[in-house]
């Protein structure tokens, strides 16, 4: 997590003009990111590298110069479009697939389930009648007196 919030920072700190935004925009890009990251067990592995990698060559602003114009377009994208900010990003470019995949599988057994949700809806018979008491109080009222006289005595 703080290796991705710092490729992020580090690179939309090339764009002197983006520092305000710097402390929001990353916010939210961390937060969308993480939970494509959990699924994905195995590009958690790759994903750390990358931005390790990003992390040092950014100190060395004008060697990477070129670089950074990529990624920085990434946080930006990311809060429309999550999945163009993976693009540029190579680490997670294994994620692009799986993530657009992973939310269609349940997304097609949701569409089956469409047209049950009516019948689903159907099922619940209008309110029931309340259920009769389990434990009638009436008849605890009488017994109460008698508790209270054993104690009395």
């Amino acid at each position: 997590l703080h290796h991705q919030i710092i490729p992020v920072l580090s690179q939309q700190h090339s764009p002197s003009h983006s520092l305000p935004p710097q402390h929001h925009i990353p916010i939210m890009a961390a937060q969308q990111p993480v939970p494509p990251q959990q699924p994905v067990m195995p590009v958690p592995g790759q994903h750390p590298m990358a931005p390790t990698q990003h992390h040092q060559p950014n100190l060395p602003q004008p060697g990477h110069q070129p670089y950074q114009p990529q990624p920085a377009q990434q946080p930006q994208p990311q809060p429309h479009q999550p999945i163009q900010p993976i693009q540029p990003i190579q680490p997670i470019q294994p994620m692009q697939p799986m993530q657009p995949m992973q939310p269609l599988q349940p997304m097609q057994p949701m569409q089956p389930m469409q047209p049950q949700t009516p019948v689903h809806a159907v099922l619940p018979l209008p309110p029931q009648p309340p259920l009769p008491p389990m434990f009638p109080m009436q008849p605890m009222s009488p017994m109460l007196p008698d508790m209270e006289a054993w104690p009395a005595t």
